[in-house]
């Protein structure tokens, strides 16, 4: 079976930046849109969503420099959600993140031995890529199918980009990294 997992959270609030000030529709349509497309050829496309994080509890200054969401865009994030529910399975867990809860499936479905995409804007999720699991960058549309692509892109393997982000840092996520090592000298 094909199985495409898709970063919900990650679409909408990339689509609400991008749209600027063109009303809650814009970023609602866009990303019914986008999910359409993706799931397209698909025997399976599952939505996964953001439902808190417990890496706040461990980190406070995790995600801590991002501006606060403006409370209409997230009534029309529910709003939303509601709608494609009733179109697409949606996963979430309690205090997990949508790229938690992709990782979560993706290694299932791997194990049950589904070919699985999975389709984010989040690099930290590059370090799936291996047999049975390919991951597309909503972002670039580039799509991730080996450990020599990921490489190419991050300068490690898979199995290293957790140590080379928590080396060298992340500024999206507001982890500080250690001092003094940055992206070459982490990938080294």
């Amino acid at each position: 079976m094909r199985t495409i997992l898709i970063d919900l959270s990650g679409l909408y609030w990339a689509a609400w930046h991008a749209v600027g000030n063109d009303g809650l529709e814009a970023p609602s349509r866009r990303v019914r849109e986008r999910i359409a497309e993706l799931a397209e050829g698909y025997d399976r496309a599952i939505l996964c969503l953001d439902h808190g994080s417990w890496r706040t509890e461990i980190f406070p200054a995790y995600k801590a420099n991002r501006p606060p969401k403006p409370e209409a865009a997230v009534l029309e994030f529910d709003r939303i959600k509601a709608d494609l529910a009733r179109r697409y399975p949606c996963a979430s867990a309690a205090n997990y993140e949508a790229d938690d809860v992709l990782a979560t499936l993706a290694r299932a479905g791997v194990a049950a031995g589904h070919e699985v995409t999975v389709a984010s804007g989040d690099k930290d999720l590059l370090q799936l890529v291996g047999p049975g699991c390919r991951v597309l960058s909503t972002i670039t549309g580039s799509m991730y199918a080996t450990a020599e692509e990921v490489a190419a892109k991050m300068g490690v393997r898979p199995e290293q980009l957790a140590d080379f982000l928590a080396l060298a840092g992340d500024s999206a996520d507001g982890i500080p990294g250690v001092p003094g090592i940055g992206p070459k000298g982490a990938a080294a």
